[in-house]
């Protein structure tokens, strides 16, 4: 059973307790049962991503490098971020989400505030089933903060994922794509020759007097330069909200 597969952190029948009935971190939970499972070394060799005659002299040079035994494997380019992640899932007992395959809402990004998600490297990428799924590359160690613990909205389930990943769905949102997404929206939903609904917000680019001609080249610019399959329209209640697939 994965760990949070059927546990929903933050609802109080399903929070794990210990014999007193007194509840548990979530992340002292995991730990504990990570202190039982398979040394990550043992799991890359069964899962043949290194060789067992490998395995003792990775382990010393990581130990002589002062660093985990699975990030000296991706610096020297034995695995893949990829792999570790794959790999560290089955240690935990956790979902591994691939993002290049993920389609993320707008709505489920930004259920927790960008300096968290920043700070901490953990990204949420679904609600299902009511619950928020919240991706991380090393949930040990972020999940033991309770700054990051309490602030995320319950009830949420981790799910293991690479960290280049993580880190490219952080920049692509929160970095210059998406506010020029948020720009172009404005403008268009403000252009006299487009959309009518709503007035756009206070932080409009002026692009001067826009046609919707040029508009919508800027849009199929900035899709062609990501790599985009889909551009999505969305007018709402004040502002018209563009979204891109990609990777997917």
């Amino acid at each position: 059973m994965s760990l949070f597969a059927d546990t929903l952190v933050g609802e109080e029948d399903s929070l794990t307790k210990t014999g007193s009935n007194k509840t548990e971190n979530p992340s002292d939970s995991m730990l504990s049962k990570v202190s039982g499972r398979k040394k990550i070394g043992e799991l890359l060799v069964e899962m043949g991503f290194i060789g067992a005659s490998d395995l003792d002299e990775y382990v010393r040079r990581a130990q002589h490098a002062k660093v985990l035994l699975g990030q000296f494997l991706v610096s020297e380019g034995v695995l893949s971020d990829v792999d570790l992640a794959q790999a560290l899932a089955v240690q935990m007992s956790l979902e591994f989400r691939d993002l290049s395959k993920q389609v993320i809402l707008t709505e489920v990004l930004t259920s927790i505030p960008e300096n968290i998600i920043r700070q901490y490297r953990v990204l949420p990428v679904a609600r299902e089933n009511g619950a928020l799924i919240i991706a991380s590359d090393d949930p040990r160690q972020s999940l033991a903060t309770e700054e990051l613990v309490s602030t995320i909205p319950a009830p949420f389930k981790i799910c293991l994922s690479p960290r280049s990943q993580i880190e490219k769905a952080i920049d692509r949102f929160f970095g210059t794509q998406r506010k020029t997404i948020e720009k172009l929206a404005v403008a268009l939903s403000k252009s006299p020759e487009g959309p009518t609904q709503g007035s756009g917000s206070s932080h409009a680019v002026n692009f001067g007097q826009p046609t919707i001609d040029s508009l919508l080249e800027k849009m199929f610019e900035m899709a062609l330069r990501n790599g985009s399959s889909d551009i999505h329209l969305d007018p709402a209640d004040g502002f018209l909200r563009i979204r891109e697939r990609i990777d997917g």
